[in-house]
């Protein structure tokens, strides 16, 4: 079951069809393509309706996390909307709370991998579903998740309009929670505070 859904997150995810509508407007007066966005949200639909056909003798802790995946996509996939269709002074509010929300995703998911594990005593392989090589700091992950996003995007565009936008937003965020974090002496439930180290996210 998991790695059933897992595959269409990861397809969904590698593909250019939340990428490419990302890249529909390269102007103020640009038209939208909206067709990428209802793609997008049929691909959705079609992974809640595995979950609600989940077997009886599913773990709770599987369809926890095959939930979770869900709602990660689905804020990726919210990113990218953001980002094409808000001007540059709407965007920088939008994105960083959609960014907040990633990021806190990823953590869940990251928590209910690590529940599964313990009922099954099998690896549960997150990472390569998410498409990203960061393990399970869900910093690290995020970064990868909207560098690849900014990434094709600009080989669509030509233009690295997403990038420093991702950068700016991810970084301030990881820098007010290493702050609380310090000032807490401990970090966010479920997620380690990034060190000096970890809390560089600048994309490159």
């Amino acid at each position: 079951m998991v790695l059933s859904i897992g595959h269409k997150l990861s397809v969904k995810m590698e593909t250019h069809e939340v990428v490419s509508m990302v890249a529909a407007k390269d102007g103020e007066d640009d038209d939208i393509d909206f067709s990428q966005v209802e793609e997008v949200n049929a691909l959705v639909e079609d992974a809640a309706q595995l979950l609600e056909r989940a077997r009886a003798g599913t773990p709770a802790s599987a369809v926890a996390l095959e939930r979770a995946l869900v709602k990660t996509v689905n804020t990726l996939g919210a990113i990218a909307e953001t980002a094409c269709i808000f001007t540059a002074q709407e965007q920088n509010s939008a994105l960083r709370a959609l960014i907040v929300q990633l990021v806190q995703e990823l953590a869940e998911v990251m928590q209910c991998a690590e529940r599964l594990e313990q009922e099954t005593h099998m690896q549960v392989p997150v990472d390569i579903v998410l498409g990203v090589d960061q393990g399970r700091n869900p910093y690290a992950c995020a970064r990868q998740l909207l560098e690849n996003l900014a990434e094709k995007d600009a080989q669509v565009s030509g233009k690295r309009r997403l990038l420093n936008t991702f950068s700016s937003t991810l970084s301030e965020y990881v820098h007010q929670v290493s702050s609380l974090d310090a000032a807490d002496g401990h970090g966010a439930e479920g997620t380690s505070a990034p060190d000096a180290t970890s809390a560089s996210v600048e994309l490159s």
